[in-house]
Formats: C-alpha cells, structure tokens, sequence
C-alpha cells in the first residue's frame, strides 16, 4: 500500500508540477483567464466525484470478494491496486480535458516508476515475494510454520511482511522476500499431524513386552486417532541401547498437548512395566598389575 500510495503522489506531484510550468499569468487574457479558471474548477469537481466513485468502487469489490473463497489478503491487495491505477487514469483523463499532452505525463510515470523502483529495490523484492505467497498459497493465517527465521502461528500475511507468533508468545516479522526463497515447514497443512516418539530400552529387556506396553500408551490416549494406525517399531540397534519408536495422529490444535502426555505416560509405564530406560553411563574396568 505505501508502494501505491506513494506512485499515486509522485505522479499527482508532477502532473501540478506540469500544470504551474504551462500557467504564465502575463501570457493569458482575461477572457482566457477565466476560461482556464473554469476548467480547473469543473477538474477540481470531477477528481472529487471520481476520487468518491473510485473508493465505492473499492468497498465494493472487496465486500464482493470477501463472500468468496478469496484470500483476504489478496483481495486487499487487488483492491489497492485498482485503487491506484483508476486514480492515475482519473488524472490522465482531468488533465487531457485540460489541454495538457498526456504523453508528458505518461512519461513522467514511466521515469518515477524506475526511480522508485531502483530506491526500493530491496523492498521491491519483498513485495514480489508477498504476491508469490498470496498466490500459491503456501501457508495461511492460522498455520504453524517452521523456517529459518523461526516457527510459530501465522499470524497476519502482508504485502511485503509476514508476522509469525511464536510458542512463548512473541512476534517475529519477516520479509516475504526471504519467505519466498526460503524452505517453509507448514505443520499444519493437513487436518492431523503425527506424533513422533522415541524411547530407549536396555537389551536385556523384552521387546515384544515394551513394544505392547508402549502401544497400550499411545492407543489410550484419547487425542490419537483411532482412524489413523499406531505404528510402534524397533527404529535402532545401539551400542548400549535398543531404541523403540512410536508414531500415531492427532489434530492439529492437540499436537502439543498430546505430545507431552505421551512422553508423561510411557515414563509412567515402563515403571509400571519394570522395563528399564537406560541412562549413558561409563564402566571403568581396572587392569590389576
């Protein structure tokens, strides 16, 4: 918006820039004066009725989209877009009934164009960003995302910033620009998400016991699926250590919560169980002389 807005000036700036250069008092009659003041006041008339019919226009298209399934933030976007260019040929159009040659103009608008362009360059490639992911969409309000930058809750997608909410409640804005070249993690594209779990048992102890023992914690926990199968697995062979794995699914706004009751419970088990969870620790064996 700040890139549009700013266009829109630039190009009003220059078109009265334009308009004092071609006014020469001394040059004009009165009959002529008159004349022009009458053109400029109709011009004034009819930028206010067309900078009101320009804003309707806008409240009109986006309370159109908003019964869509449009983004919202794409249809701010288009929204501001339209409001810029209809304002542009709205002065294209005041100042050629004026008399003024357009194509002055038009060349005015192609030379701030570049001049804006190359002084937010860096922005501009934040913005290109922002339309990349208004468009494909690779996450949403509301998703848990994981990137470089960080992870937390999608909390608002700008045009040219995207402002995540991270676990302990802080907020983290990053460029879209960096977003868009970035690898994003959305742990929340899907209705339910797997929760991966891992627990290490000595060799001496029964793996078909523990493996029971440690599918009885994830099926009795009322979050996991029972639409979804319990995967319970022998995942590594160690040096000291056999380590058991655990997967099963659970809607996304229970992931955490259930991950940590699970991690609770299989502690609680394996006591239960006496199956033991090893610690690392060092034998010291001494060689008598």
């Amino acid at each position: 918006m700040y890139l549009t807005d700013s266009l829109t000036n630039e190009v009003t700036a220059e078109v009265m820039e334009e308009v004092a250069e071609k006014i020469s008092f001394s040059q004009f009659s009165l009959p002529a004066l008159r004349d022009f003041g009458i053109k400029f006041l109709i011009a004034l008339v009819v930028y206010y009725i067309g900078h009101r019919l320009i804003i309707f226009t806008r409240k009109l298209f986006v309370k159109a989209a908003s019964k869509t399934n449009a983004d919202v933030s794409v249809t701010h976007f288009f929204g501001s877009v339209m409001y810029v260019i209809l304002h542009v040929l709205l002065i294209f159009i005041i100042a050629g009934q004026m008399g003024f040659d357009t194509s002055t103009f038009i060349a005015i608008l192609a030379s701030s164009t570049i001049t804006i362009g190359l002084a937010l360059r860096d922005s501009l490639a934040h913005f290109a960003g922002g339309i990349l992911i208004l468009f494909t969409h690779p996450f949403k309000v509301g998703d848990y995302i994981i990137c470089s930058a960080g992870e937390g809750t999608v909390k608002a997608i700008g045009i040219v910033y995207t402002t995540i909410v991270t676990l302990d409640n802080c907020s983290i804005t990053i460029p879209n620009g960096t977003l868009a070249s970035d690898n994003v993690k959305n742990c929340t594209a899907f209705p339910f998400r797997r929760v991966d779990l891992f627990v290490s048992i000595g060799y001496d102890e029964d793996i078909k016991n523990a493996k029971e023992v440690l599918y009885t914690v994830y099926h009795d926990n009322p979050n996991i699926s029972k639409e979804h199968d319990i995967n319970i697995f022998v995942s590594e062979l160690g040096d000291s250590t056999i380590v058991l794995g655990g997967q099963g699914y659970v809607e996304n706004r229970n992931y955490l919560k259930t991950r940590w009751e699970l991690t609770e419970g299989i502690k609680h088990a394996f006591d239960e169980a006496e199956i033991t969870i090893p610690f690392s620790q060092l034998d010291l064996h001494v060689k008598p002389e």
